[in-house]
C-alpha cells in the first residue's frame, strides 16, 4: 500500500469515471482471479461495486477518532426476502462508516480499511471475529457492514458491577450476578481470538474490552464453531459468545517482516513499553529536528531513524500480548488497569524498572480470595522487554494454570472447566 496520496486519488477519479461503469463484472472478475486481496481493494476504490442506496441509515450507536457506527437497515423487507440474504432476518446490521480522505494533503485510510477488511475475511472460518457482512465505498465514505451485538465486553462488565452496587451497596460480592466463572471464560475466547489472529500474521494493536462484542447463544453446545472459539467457553460464560472487533489498526505482517509499526497504534493506557518508547523517541527526533530547522530530517534521514527504532523494540504479537494482560484486569474489575492524568507518570510507570507496574490501588480490585494468583499471572504477562514477554500459546497455557486454580477455590466449579486441557 505504499502508493502517494496523489496517485491513489487520480487513480479512484480514473476508475469510478461513469464510463467505466459497464465494464463494473468484468473488472471485478479479473480482480478476483488475481488474489482476495485484489478483489478486496478493488472493491475500497470502484463505488459502483457497493450499492448503499438499498440501505438506509439509523441512529449513530458509536463514534470514535477515524469514523462512527450506524444502524443500518434495508430499505424494504421486500428487498430483504429476494436478495436472498438471510441475515437480515432477526439480526440487526450497523454500519462502520469512515470518511475518505478530501485531498492530496489529508492522511489516507485506505490502507487501514483495506487491512481490517482482509483481516475480518481471513479470520471468518475460526469464527472468533465479528461477521463482516458486506464492505465497499462510496464517493465519500467507506463502508463495513456487520451484525448488530447486544454488549461490548466492557459495557457487560461496568453493567455487571453497577447492578450489584445499586443491589447490595457493595461492589465486592460479585458473584451472585456476575460470577468468576463467566469472566474467565470471557477471557478465555479472547486470548484464542487474541492466538488466531497471531497464527494468521495480525496483530490487533488495541485489543480492549471496548473492543470485544458479546452475542448471547440460545444454544452454544450445538454452535458452528471455530476451532478456537470453543463451545465450552461459550456455555461456561452462560451462552456469552466473544468475538474481536475494530481492526482499524491492525497491521498484517508479511513472511519476511520483522514486525515492525511504522506508526503509533492503539489506546494510550494499554500501549506497550516499546510502543511509549517508539512515541517517546520519535518525539525527542522530531523536536531536535524542528529545533535544528532541517525540514526534511524527518522526510530522509528522520524517517530512517525512526525505522530502526521500530526494528530494535518491536516483536510480532508482543504488543498485543501486553495488551492482553491489561485486558483480564480490565474484565475483572471493569477498569483500565494503567490510568495516570500525567502522562510522564503514566510513560515512566510502563517503562521505568523502578516503577511497580500493579499499585496498591490496582491490587485492592481484584477479588480478595484470589489477588496473589492473579497479580502473578499480570506480572509475568506484563514483561518490559518484549523480548523476554511471552508468547500468546504461553499465555493460553498460563492461563488455563490460572483458571483452574481459581475455579479449585471457587464454591461451584463447573464440569466443564474443571476438565479444561491445555491447548495443543
Amino acid at each position: 500500500m505504499g502508493v502517494s496520496q496523489s496517485a491513489h486519488l487520480a487513480f479512484e477519479a480514473h476508475i469510478n469515471h461513469p464510463s467505466n461503469a459497464p465494464l463494473l463484472p468484468d473488472i471485478l472478475a479479473i480482480a478476483s482471479a488475481c488474489g482476495e486481496a485484489y478483489g478486496v481493494l478493488l472493491r475500497l476504490v470502484f463505488s459502483p461495486a457497493f450499492d448503499n442506496t438499498a440501505y438506509k441509515m439509523g441512529q449513530t450507536i458509536a463514534r470514535g477518532a477515524f469514523g462512527a457506527v450506524y444502524s443500518y437497515e434495508r430499505r424494504s423487507e421486500h428487498e430483504a426476502v429476494h436478495s436472498g440474504d438471510a441475515s437480515d432476518h432477526g439480526h440487526p446490521r450497523v454500519v462502520k462508516l469512515l470518511p475518505k480522505a478530501t485531498s492530496r494533503f489529508s492522511r489516507s485510510n485506505l490502507s487501514d480499511v483495506f487491512i481490517e477488511v482482509l483481516s475480518l475475511r481471513r479470520l471468518k472460518p475460526a469464527g472468533v471475529a465479528v461477521d463482516l457482512l458486506d464492505f465497499g465505498c462510496d464517493a465519500s465514505s467507506f463502508y463495513l457492514v456487520m451484525p448488530r451485538y447486544t454488549h461490548t465486553l466492557r459495557s457487560w462488565r461496568r453493567d455487571a458491577i453497577q447492578t450489584r452496587a445499586s443491589a447490595t451497596g457493595s461492589e465486592r460480592e460479585a458473584d451472585a450476578r456476575c460470577p468468576l466463572r463467566h469472566i474467565l471464560a470471557l477471557y478465555a475466547q479472547a486470548i484464542s481470538a487474541v492466538a488466531r489472529m497471531r497464527s494468521l500474521g495480525i496483530e490487533h494493536f488495541d485489543i480492549k474490552a471496548d473492543n470485544f462484542l458479546l452475542r448471547k447463544e440460545q444454544s452454544p453446545g450445538a454452535m458452528e464453531l471455530g476451532d478456537d472459539a470453543a463451545a465450552d467457553d461459550v456455555a461456561a460464560a452462560d451462552g456469552l459468545r466473544l468475538v474481536v472487533a475494530d481492526l482499524g489498526v491492525a497491521k498484517l505482517y508479511e513472511v519476511n517482516d520483522a514486525g515492525c509499526s511504522p506508526r503509533d497504534r492503539g489506546t494510550e493506557c494499554i500501549k506497550s513499553p516499546e510502543m511509549l518508547e517508539v512515541i517517546q523517541r520519535s518525539g525527542l527526533q522530531s523536536s531536535r529536528s524542528t529545533a535544528r530547522g532541517a525540514e526534511g530530517e524527518l522526510g530522509g534521514g528522520g524517517a530512517h531513524d525512526g525505522s530502526t527504532i521500530d526494528r530494535e523494540w518491536t516483536v510480532p504479537g508482543a504488543c498485543d500480548v501486553w495488551a492482553c494482560g491489561c485486558l483480564l484486569y480490565e474484565t475483572i474489575t471493569g477498569d483500565y488497569l494503567f490510568e495516570e492524568s500525567d502522562w510522564f507518570q503514566f510513560y515512566l510507570r510502563i517503562t521505568a524498572s523502578d516503577h511497580p507496574l500493579l499499585t496498591p490501588a490496582n491490587l485492592s480490585q481484584l477479588p480478595a480470595p484470589h489477588a496473589d494468583a492473579i497479580a502473578s499471572f499480570l506480572c509475568r504477562v506484563l514483561e518490559r522487554d518484549p523480548r523476554k514477554r511471552m508468547h500468546i500459546e504461553h499465555l493460553r497455557k498460563d492461563f488455563v494454570g490460572l483458571r483452574l486454580h481459581l475455579l479449585s477455590e471457587s464454591r461451584h466449579p463447573q464440569t466443564c472447566e474443571r476438565n479444561l486441557k491445555l491447548p495443543a
